[in-house]
């Protein structure tokens, strides 16, 4: 699915999918961690990496059903990274609530999407608090997607309030 990014017909063109497909690479001479506990770090990546496919997809081929099945298997990724991994804040995690966000915001489910984006920008102000955000290999662009998706949701809190 490379190249059709440009293809992706949306309703907000402001809204940020992150679609790079993640890799883990786990050193096991330099990380303590147990082949289980690899391996579901392996799978998360993987169910990432389906979903986005599933996204895009979904996208660019205007069929919901697609969006349905990229954001059960972001589900499935956050509830394995939430439930078996602890707490994580990276990349990985950001990308997930970012995107379950983007679907929630397609479908015009606002408070759901807001609910995504407000986990966004609690991760991002964690790492940003211990100094962690720089260390996460992103392109720019990725990051200032990123907080314009967190922006998104901020005309809905003014409403609200």
């Amino acid at each position: 699915l490379q190249g059709c990014e440009s293809r992706i017909p949306r309703r907000d063109d402001n809204i940020f999918i992150y679609r790079k497909t993640l890799s883990i690479s786990i050193d096991h001479n330099n990380v303590k961690m147990t082949d289980s506990v690899a391996l579901l770090v392996e799978s998360t990546a993987v169910l990432f990496n389906i979903a986005v496919t599933h996204h895009v997809l979904g996208l660019v081929s205007n069929q919901s059903d697609c969006l349905e099945k990229a954001m059960h298997l972001y589900n499935i990724a956050a509830l394995i990274r939430g439930s078996h991994l602890g707490c994580q804040t990276g990349l990985m995690d950001l990308a997930i609530v970012n995107n379950a966000g983007q679907i929630y915001h397609e479908f015009a489910d606002q408070n759901s999407a807001r609910i995504c984006f407000d986990q966004l920008s609690r991760g991002i102000s964690f790492l940003r608090q211990y100094g962690l955000l720089d260390h996460i290999m992103m392109h720019p662009r990725d990051k200032q997607g990123f907080i314009l998706n967190i922006m998104i949701s901020l005309p809905n809190l003014a409403a609200a309030a």
